[in-house]
């Protein structure tokens, strides 16, 4: 075995030992995980803004609400259309999720968070649904 080799496996090696073992070792990030995550993080902020629109000003933004009475109150009902552009964010979010497991066996830490935004959204969503029927 000549130096160089020597040398290489030396510099792998003390690289290893060198990492600690810590949130580096589960989260990745590659191109198409981040292309993902970052089309589902859009998704969910759109939703939030439209979220937070609805509420401050208590009027519908587009098509993104409805309003119905109920409880002696008008309340702002997320559409179909909200719902499938959360739906579309979370599904986003899973598909990077998936590619980043499936290839190196780690997360992707944007998919992370747009999934779970989206998925903060749907279950806000059904906590107002499950107010507004009783």
């Amino acid at each position: 075995m000549d130096d160089d080799d020597y040398f290489k496996q030396q510099l792998i090696r003390a690289a290893d030992l060198a990492q600690p073992p810590g949130w580096r070792a589960y989260f990745s990030e590659g191109v198409g995980t981040a292309m993902l995550g970052a089309m589902s993080i859009a998704l969910a902020i759109v939703v939030f803004t439209a979220d937070a629109y609805s509420l401050i000003r208590n009027q519908a933004l587009g098509n993104f609400h409805r309003t119905e009475w109920s409880h002696g109150a008008d309340h702002l009902i997320p559409s179909p259309v909200c719902a499938m552009v959360v739906v579309a964010g979370e599904g986003l979010g899973l598909a990077g999720l998936a590619l980043g497991w499936l290839r190196n066996r780690k997360l992707s830490p944007l998919s992370l968070v747009g999934f779970s935004a989206c998925f903060a959204n749907i279950c806000i969503v059904i906590a107002n649904h499950i107010y507004l029927s009783s």
